[in-house]
């Protein structure tokens, strides 16, 4: 069984690397259009908690927040748990 997985980083004060949120599960069944739809709310999602990391009194240990931080991007990884890049739709 094949999975689907995706990827978005959090960005600190700086617009630097925090971390990365991840979503992963199975593909069976899982359209283009619901990987799409899985994809944008992650995304969707380490942006408003970026923007949170960002904001907290003006940054993390009272570092200025950096104006036109960069837009998170999502890394979209298709492929079987043993991690080939078979995808089957």
């Amino acid at each position: 069984m094949g999975s689907f997985s995706a990827a978005a980083p959090l960005l600190d004060w700086s617009g630097g690397l925090f971390a990365v949120l991840v979503v992963a599960m199975p593909a069976a069944g899982l359209t283009k259009y619901n990987r799409s739809r899985v994809v944008e709310r992650l995304v969707q999602t380490a942006e408003a908690i970026s923007r949170l990391l960002q904001s907290r009194n003006g940054g993390i240990s009272g570092h200025p927040r950096k104006e036109g931080a960069r837009a998170a991007k999502a890394s979209v990884r298709n492929g079987r748990n043993t991690g080939g890049s078979h995808d089957p739709h």
